[in-house]
């Protein structure tokens, strides 16, 4: 019977899960096929290739335990054609996936192709914790991370006098009372609550934020930012003004 394993991604950029995902992939059958996903799926799925697709061909290729690359149509985001394509020429096509799929549910081709008698397929192929990303990668690569005893910090996007930052609270943990003299700031709870004590010569205020809620708090205001619960906070925080930079901060 003659066999194929195939396994499918944009592999944009390779990374040392990919090595492991097609590692053990390679030991289910004679031959291992890589349908590698398209520019426009990329485009899709996160923004813009970081790798166009005759960069990635001309890596994965060269990979020792790949035995074929092929290009397939991915418009509707799945490797269905390329399953299609690969029934003429092989009795038996394996459909490995890696540790991010662990069911039928999560793998679309699994509907088109569950009763299929020449195709099987696998789950949690190079480990069901899924090990990086290449989206993990490249974000830390743009923005990285600065640790606090209180959890992190990192800017996604600096324009000046505009800055956008992601922070994330671990849980119990605060961050120093503290203002700013030349930028204002709203924050916007992407997940968990923060609790925003605020104080001006005039007015002193408790505020608690929850998930999508969000709040503006002017320059030259105090605030502290406690996270109470038992669970990270995590916060879009925009910085607008005359100057945004981290010497502009005053603690109490």
């Amino acid at each position: 019977m003659k066999t194929c394993v195939l396994v499918t991604g944009g592999f944009d950029p390779l990374h040392s899960g990919h090595i492991r995902y097609l590692k053990d992939a390679s030991y289910l059958a004679p031959t291992l096929i890589v349908g590698l996903n398209s520019d426009e799926w990329l485009t899709r799925k996160k923004g813009k290739p970081f790798m166009n697709y005759s960069e990635r061909l001309a890596v994965v290729s060269h990979l020792t335990m790949v035995d074929e690359v092929i290009d397939f149509r991915d418009g509707d985001d799945t490797a269905c054609t390329a399953i299609a394509e690969l029934l003429p020429l092989y009795d038996k096509i394996i459909f490995a996936n890696g540790g991010d799929r662990s069911s039928g549910v999560s793998t679309p081709e699994y509907q088109f192709y569950k009763d299929h008698p020449q195709v099987e397929f696998k789950w949690g192929v190079g480990g069901v914790a899924k090990l990086n990303s290449s989206s993990w990668l490249l974000g830390e690569w743009k923005a990285s991370k600065v640790a606090r005893p209180w959890g992190y910090w990192r800017v996604l996007e600096d324009k000046g006098n505009t800055k956008v930052k992601e922070l994330v609270i671990k849980k119990g943990q605060a961050l120093s009372d503290q203002r700013h003299q030349y930028r204002n700031e709203h924050w916007y709870v992407l997940d968990g609550e923060v609790t925003l004590t605020i104080e001006t010569d005039t007015m002193r205020n408790l505020v608690v934020l929850q998930k999508n809620m969000s709040y503006i708090i002017p320059a030259g205001t105090w605030h502290l930012a406690e996270n109470k619960t038992d669970q990270r906070t995590h916060i879009l925080e925009v910085q607008y003004g005359t100057e945004c930079n981290e010497e502009d901060i005053e603690r109490r």
